[in-house]
């Protein structure tokens, strides 16, 4: 017992000691100065961890413009552009695009509701032909146009681009060949003048052709959108016939298509009675004064000159016959 209480003893008296030599250096005091820490180890390098794959972002629509747009500023854009193109055509005289193509290259996502809204309105009041190439284009967007909800068809079709008249519809234009006409059998510088006066007005029509062309080109397309059941595209023909007619355009075309269609229609019943009336009264509102325009100057060498013109009108033969397709029976 006693040898254990002397181990014991022996054993804390040497851990005491440990301690103070340990006290005494931490403090300074006595003995040997501190060592310095042992040198950190060097850091060894992580593999770089794998990050996860990001697709790039798609073609930006161009430097300082944003990748997305709110669909209503998308629409002011296409405008703009197409603004910009109608004006270079009016300058220039030569069409930027020959199809209705601009919304293939278009960035931005335009609402339908929003383009039926942007047809059916008057895009540039001061020139028809930027009015009709805007229309002509927004009308590449695919969109639904058969199916616009009715306000904007009527809308629509009351404001179809209007067409720049014939030059040769000019009245006063008419009484100058008139009068040179009737000299140019006797004075061969009459027939000279009375030609040159021809080929300018001949050379003003082939201009007002071309930039009539986009506003053409939008009814055509607008007529084979609309669906073949309803009223809807004979309304367009309607009034596209009362815009060429007010602006000395050919409308035997479109004539012989309402005659065929509601020909064809006209015991059809996806044509409502009230539509069938509504379609009268667009018919009924159709007569009013006839274009007539120059169509040829033919000069004799010892006689007065032929002025030869065509003219365009609604007669009343053409509204009885399309009213009694619309009441179901033959004219």
């Amino acid at each position: 017992m006693h040898t254990w209480r002397a181990i014991q003893s022996a054993v804390t008296a040497a851990v005491l000691a440990t301690a103070g030599v340990v006290l005494a250096q931490s403090s300074g005091g006595g003995g040997s100065p501190a060592q310095p820490p042992a040198p950190a180890q060097p850091v060894q390098p992580q593999p770089a961890q794998p990050q996860p794959h990001v697709a790039p972002a798609a073609a930006s629509p161009g430097k300082d413009k944003p990748a997305f747009v709110a669909p209503d500023t998308a629409l002011h854009i296409a405008i703009g552009r197409l603004r910009q193109e109608g004006r270079q055509f009016r300058a220039t005289g030569n069409l930027p695009r020959q199809e209705a193509d601009f919304a293939e290259s278009f960035e931005y996502f335009v609402r339908p509701r929003d383009l039926h809204d942007a047809v059916a309105a008057v895009q540039d009041r001061e020139d028809a032909a930027v009015d009709g190439y805007i229309r002509w284009q927004l009308l590449s967007f695919d969109a639904d146009w058969g199916a616009m909800d009715g306000d904007a068809y009527e809308r629509l079709i009351g404001n179809l681009p209007r067409l720049v008249r014939c030059a040769s519809a000019d009245t006063e234009a008419h009484e100058a060949l008139e009068a040179l006409a009737l000299g140019a059998g006797r004075d061969a510088e009459v027939r000279a003048q009375l030609q040159q006066r021809w080929d300018a007005l001949h050379f003003d029509d082939k201009q007002v052709e071309l930039l009539n062309q986009p506003a053409l080109k939008f009814r055509a397309i607008l007529a084979d959108a609309m669906p073949e059941t309803g009223m809807r595209l004979l309304g367009v023909l309607i009034f596209d016939l009362q815009g060429r007619i007010a602006a000395a355009c050919d409308t035997r075309a479109v004539k012989s298509r309402i005659t065929r269609t509601l020909r064809e229609r006209m015991n059809d019943d996806s044509i409502t009675i009230e539509q069938r009336w509504q379609l009268i009264r667009y018919i009924e509102d159709l007569p009013g004064p006839e274009s007539k325009v120059v169509r040829d100057v033919v000069v004799y060498a010892a006689q007065p000159a032929d002025v030869l013109y065509s003219t365009y009108a609604i007669r009343s033969t053409d509204v009885k016959k399309w009213t009694a397709y619309l009441n179901r029976h033959e004219p």
